[in-house]
């Protein structure tokens, strides 16, 4: 059905991969809440007491310290390698023939800030030092 000899069946395959994990991952959460809803229901039919940590989530929760400057560190990263990586496929560096339109290259500057940002304010989230 599909052929990698040509460019649109290996880009049909592609998003159609993306677009399933997509989906894949919204169901979990969605099952993941579900199930969560039902423990706290049961619980409450029978009347036992609804322990606290339930209600935190663990994707939510504060981590301070060098999580921050971690995920900060890994999408600058990211963003310069889409930056290089798109500046390669349309012949940057390598030769200055322009394959497409240059400004295509900066889609790198998306993940950067982000990356910048997350950094920034891990920079000055950070937790008072102890009292002695």
């Amino acid at each position: 059905m599909f052929s990698f000899d040509h460019p649109m069946g290996a880009t049909m395959i592609f998003w159609i991969v993306i677009g399933t994990i997509a989906v894949v991952s919204i169901i979990a959460r969605y099952l993941e809440s579900a199930h969560r809803n039902r423990t706290l229901q049961i619980l409450a039919e029978k009347g036992q007491p609804i322990p606290p940590e339930i209600f935190h989530d663990v994707r939510y929760r504060y981590r301070g310290g060098r999580g921050g400057f971690r995920s900060g560190i890994i999408l600058m990263c990211i963003g310069i390698a889409i930056f290089v990586f798109l500046s390669g496929m349309m012949g940057g560096f390598a030769n200055g023939v322009r394959i497409g339109p240059g400004w295509i290259a900066l889609a790198g500057i998306f993940p950067f800030m982000i990356g910048l940002g997350h950094f920034i304010s891990a920079f000055f989230d950070r937790p008072p030092p102890p009292k002695d």
